[in-house]
């Protein structure tokens, strides 16, 4: 597992995982191959936030700041893979895509259950 930690006062609050595209590869049998970008994609795969801290920007910071860190290893694109329409809270784990939408990501993949 890879990604970041968020911390409130000492006491973990939230966990982001997030690596290298590559690392993943049950990416490329869910979703397909990337798009052509050789190994320079990072890839936002799940968050897990603390119920007390859900819906106060917890996961928009990991994301943010896994960004941030992508770019600082020189990887040009990150991708993410919420649910297209989850059933339920449980299969939201990705995040929204409505999250992603406001810090910045676009669209451009739907295999029915998960968007690129």
């Amino acid at each position: 597992m890879h990604g970041l930690i968020a911390y409130d006062t000492g006491r973990p609050v939230g966990w982001c995982n997030a690596a290298p595209r590559y690392s993943f590869p049950g990416i490329q049998w869910l979703m397909g191959s990337g798009p052509d970008r050789g190994e320079k994609v990072g890839a936002i795969v799940r968050f897990v936030i603390a119920s007390t801290h859900r819906g106060k920007g917890v996961a928009s910071h990991l994301l943010n700041t896994d960004c941030n860190k992508f770019s600082e290893k020189g990887f040009e694109f990150a991708e993410a893979y919420p649910g297209n329409k989850p059933s339920s809270a449980a299969y939201d784990f990705p995040g929204p895509l409505s999250m992603y939408l406001q810090n910045g990501f676009t669209q451009y993949r739907d295999n029915d259950c998960y968007l690129v």
